[in-house]
């Protein structure tokens, strides 16, 4: 069997599972999952390169350099709740303002106010601002 007869129920399948429905103008045409799939990639790697771009003359641009951002990132996801879009642009203003504000008076704790504010909205709800309350065991 080719790689042709090996591909084809894959494309098939994936036709299936991912069916889009037919173009918003109306033309009748299909949506390409493979197709839509590859857009979707392109447009997140180029929205990561410009966050890059932008970031890099703000922060010391050094190999250590994504520690910050995915400690901020981890503090709003826990803040804002697992799961919750909401939450998550809350926490983030919410963790935004405060570093700002707390720079503009002692710079040195810019960074540690915000996991104060984890703990503090840990310490009133466990589940995060807008998270839903899991199952206990």
């Amino acid at each position: 069997m080719g790689l042709g007869g090996a591909v084809q129920p894959l494309r098939e399948r994936q036709f299936r599972l991912l069916w889009l429905g037919q173009v918003a103008s109306g033309m009748g045409d299909a949506l390409v999952p493979v197709a839509l799939a590859f857009a979707v990639l392109s447009v997140n790697s180029s929205a990561t390169a410009l966050g890059g771009v932008l970031a890099g003359p703000m922060r010391s641009v050094n190999p250590e350099m994504g520690s910050l951002v995915l400690a901020e990132a981890f503090v709003v996801t826990v803040i804002g709740g697992l799961g919750s879009i909401v939450g998550a642009v809350v926490a983030g203003l919410m963790v935004g303002i405060s570093i700002s504000l707390v720079a503009l008076f002692a710079p040195e704790m810019a960074t540690i106010v915000m996991f104060a504010l984890m703990a503090i909205v840990l310490l009133i709800r466990p589940q995060g601002l807008f998270g839903v309350r899991g199952r206990t065991a």
